[in-house]
């Protein structure tokens, strides 16, 4: 049986490593030499391809529906960029930050707030934060999740702002990213563990073990709210006209998205844990009577689909 279309060129040594839909039959796909190229499904044909990067495109995500034609990437090493495919040959821009990602599913697009969610920009060894670019400022990150872990994966709600994030020590966040956007003055917010996913491998049992044959998993749920770990700037009254500030000995040269200066990084982050154990891929229903249900897949093979909605009772509707 031969496939509708091929998205490849034969002629060169290269492969396609990311894939975003553009409208009903258009597609765009990165690939290893860190080209984008957009597709025509019927009629199959390639209508334009632009070098983008220097490595592997990890990852990539249109701005569909509202903005399909703005397009953004992630490689294996270097910048988060920005695409517009109206002008591709200027109209692009990038976050000043040199990464190195090789996990796929942590880029999104949010159709409330116009902008994209990826790994935070940072070089820094212990990085765990999730950041959120505007597209008419993209080059300017704002915090908005900090992990106890390394992040796997990220889901944007289609039907709702909020925001689901899988980690390597096998927990699912969802926390409201608006809250921490558009409120940058007050108290921490909350978020909660929706559940914790644990995986003993196939090795660690006696072979007349039924679990010889797959390992043991376990998922833990029924967590309470927490307090997020992003940090927030301090209030701080207005200075007198006349008179100079005095300069405290703690004061430092900080942003609102950047690390007390002078902290140590929490070295509990760079814990390896089980590979089977991560949650490698989830994502929101986009379909508007059960935009509330997500489906989250773990490392171990089990995929979990659950309600995240709240029940209105009668009493409240009323």
């Amino acid at each position: 049986m031969q496939p509708i279309a091929v998205f490849g060129f034969p002629d060169e040594d290269v492969k396609a490593t990311a894939l975003t839909w553009i409208n009903f039959n258009r597609l765009v796909l990165g690939y290893t030499d860190g080209s984008i190229a957009i597709w025509s499904l019927r009629p199959h044909r390639l209508l334009s391809r632009h070098p983008v990067h220097h490595n592997i495109v990890v990852d990539l995500v249109s701005g569909y529906p509202a903005m399909p034609y703005l397009v953004a990437s992630t490689p294996v090493g270097g910048t988060v960029k920005l695409l517009d495919l109206r002008a591709p040959s200027y109209e692009s821009t990038e976050v000043q930050n040199l990464t190195v990602g090789t996990q796929p599913n942590l880029l999104g697009y949010s159709d409330h707030l116009l902008g994209f969610y990826s790994m935070y920009p940072s070089a820094g060894v212990l990085n765990t934060h999730i950041g959120f670019m505007h597209h008419s400022q993209f080059p300017v990150a704002r915090r908005v999740f900090t992990g106890e872990s390394f992040p796997s994966c990220l889901a944007v709600g289609r039907t709702h702002p909020y925001l689901l994030v899988g980690s390597l020590d096998g927990s699912l966040w969802a926390i409201n990213p608006q809250v921490e956007l558009f409120t940058t003055r007050r108290e921490p917010t909350d978020r909660i563990r929706v559940f914790h996913h644990e995986h003993r491998p196939a090795k660690l049992f006696p072979a007349e073990s039924p679990a010889a044959a797959r390992g043991v998993s376990r998922i833990a749920t029924g967590f309470i709210l927490e307090r997020s770990l992003t940090k927030h700037s301090a209030h701080k009254p207005p200075v007198k006209k006349g008179k100079k500030p005095k300069k405290k000995d703690t004061d430092t040269a900080v942003g609102d998205d950047e690390e007390e200066g002078g902290a140590i990084m929490d070295p509990t982050r760079a814990i390896i844990y089980e590979p089977l154990t991560r949650i490698t891929v989830a994502e929101w229903n986009p379909n508007e009577e059960y935009g509330c249900w997500a489906a989250v897949a773990m490392g171990s093979g089990l995929v979990r689909i659950t309600d995240l909605g709240l029940t209105i009772t009668e009493e409240q509707a009323n």
